[in-house]
């Protein structure tokens, strides 16, 4: 099932089908992890690309270049967008999408 919530400017998407921690308990393996996520959101919520990117690991992308993704976070090039969806992501359950930016499904 999904809700919406507005947060700021954003507008976010919650899933309550979805279930990282669940996913945590059942996967080892951080890029194996990331991986399923993805997986498991683009079933619930559909996206045409998507990544997970944590500090000092490669990150885990879906139809994203890693190296400009690399790069575009090296450069903080988008630090004050990005910050406002971490903060909504984790207000509303740890997933946040843009649907302004990326559209709704």
């Amino acid at each position: 099932m999904q809700g919406t919530q507005e947060h700021r400017d954003l507008r976010v998407v919650t899933c309550s089908m979805f279930d990282p921690l669940g996913l945590a308990r059942e996967i080892r393996g951080a890029a194996s992890f990331e991986r399923r996520v993805l997986d498991e959101l683009h079933v619930a919520i559909g996206f045409d690309a998507a990544f997970v990117a944590m500090k000092g690991d490669p990150p885990t992308t879906i139809n994203v270049d890693a190296v400009r993704l690399d790069a575009a976070i090296a450069n903080a090039a988008y630090a004050s967008e990005i910050a406002q969806l971490k903060d909504a992501a984790r207000t509303s359950g740890g997933v946040a999408v843009d649907t302004a930016v990326l559209g709704e499904k």
